[in-house]
């Protein structure tokens, strides 16, 4: 698959979308998922919810990125800091239907080790409501 990247002048940030998408119509789109370890890949969003959405890199302030050793496993963790200043990079998947967004949760959540939450990002200049996924305590 190849992308095609857009320059949106408001966000003054890049946005990838499959070649010939037009990317700007995801930010009205229903959900917004922001991500920072292996779903970040655009190669898996087709088995995950049956196409490719729209992507662009993304910052989370008052996170921080950890990985854990779980039942013998490394896991990569979006953890929140004590700094409201800190800054977590990740990629935010813009304009998914709320099927869309219930597949990612299964895979987020499977195994009871994370939680969804209701977090902003920062996409360029632009603002962005979206969920993502921390350890659960």
């Amino acid at each position: 698959m190849s992308f095609d990247a857009h320059y949106d002048k408001e966000a003054c940030a890049l946005v990838f979308g499959p070649a010939g998408m037009e990317p700007f119509r995801a930010w009205s789109g229903a959900r917004h998922v922001f991500l920072i370890a292996d779903l970040q890949d655009p190669a898996r969003w087709p088995e995950l919810i049956g196409r490719y959405p729209a992507f662009t890199p993304a910052v989370a302030y008052g996170f921080r990125r950890a990985v854990l050793e779980i039942d013998g496993v490394h896991e990569p963790f979006m953890l929140e800091a004590d700094d409201p200043q800190r800054a977590l990079a990740g990629t935010v998947f813009l304009g998914l239907s709320a099927a869309e967004l219930a597949s990612v949760d299964a895979a987020e959540l499977a195994g009871g080790l994370r939680r969804r939450i209701e977090l902003e990002v920062t996409v360029g200049d632009r603002r962005v409501d979206a969920v993502g996924f921390v350890k659960r305590d």
